[in-house]
């Protein structure tokens, strides 16, 4: 229901809107409200009203963990997706050794996808996860992402030092950022139980109430609020989760002009 809202503002923007500025923000408008009435008809909501008992994802106030683990795969799939991009990046630029051992590149994408799957057939446990044969083979390539800049840095007649501190930053970005950058996701869960809880209380409170305008307006009030602000929060997290953890993995202010899709399909 928020969706659909949200879609005809955006739609009345790119109509009405004289600048181009509203009418982008207009079709962005339109674009997340489409995207957010497709996941409330997966979550079998309108208007914290629940109009399906089965539903496709996993309720955020009847099984949160199952919420929470969807967020985390989608996160580590976003991630593995940003460092093929990179990997594809260096082959264009003539790196094919970089591509395979730099960190981002197909090294870290495989050390990656042997760590989430690791944790998943471990079912998160971290001692046990700690201890798989796939999380040694995901260190030992790690550990060759952080090496590789000393190599590099001699093939490039630079001294050693210069390569060291690189590789102890590769270090740090391949153990403490990766962790951090996939727990990021969580926050996809975490909006989806507050806005549960929003449902809750308007509930609550029309339950409550002696008469009917006491049972309509606080799922007014609650569905007013709702819209304004997670559409808010949505917009400023999902910006953070597009550009600082995914562009960041492959995106570069090399000089080079960034060509979007449509335009080369065009």
């Amino acid at each position: 229901g928020h969706g659909l809202v949200l879609a005809a503002l955006g739609a009345l923007l790119l109509k009405k809107a004289r600048s181009d500025n509203m009418k982008d923000f207009g079709g962005v408008m339109l674009s997340a409200g489409i995207a957010a009435a497709a996941f409330g008809f997966m979550y079998g909501e309108m208007f914290f009203v629940h109009i399906f008992h089965e539903t496709i994802l996993p309720s955020p106030s009847k099984d949160p963990l199952g919420l929470i683990t969807l967020a985390i795969v989608f996160g580590a799939a976003e991630l593995a997706i940003s460092f093929i991009l990179q990997g594809i990046n260096m082959l264009i630029e003539g790196d094919p050794v970089g591509a395979l051992f730099k960190f981002r590149g197909f090294g870290t994408f495989s050390a990656y996808m042997l760590v989430v799957y690791a944790a998943y057939r471990n079912g998160a446990d971290i001692s046990a996860t700690a201890a798989d044969p796939l999380f040694k083979a995901a260190a030992a390539i790690v550990m060759v992402t952080v090496v590789y800049p000393m190599f590099e840095s001699m093939m490039h007649g630079h001294g050693v030092a210069e390569g060291v501190i690189e590789g102890v930053i590769t270090f740090l970005e391949s153990t403490l950022s990766l962790l951090s950058n996939s727990l990021s996701f969580l926050r996809l869960a975490g909006f989806a139980i507050s806005h549960a809880t929003f449902g809750v209380l308007a509930h609550e409170l029309a339950e409550h109430a002696t008469s009917a305008a006491g049972r309509i307006l606080p799922m007014v009030f609650f569905n007013i609020f709702a819209m304004g602000l997670e559409g808010m929060v949505s917009f400023i997290q999902a910006m953070r989760l597009t550009f600082y953890e995914l562009f960041t993995k492959f995106f570069s202010a090399s000089g080079r002009k960034f060509i979007k899709v449509g335009e080369l399909l065009d």
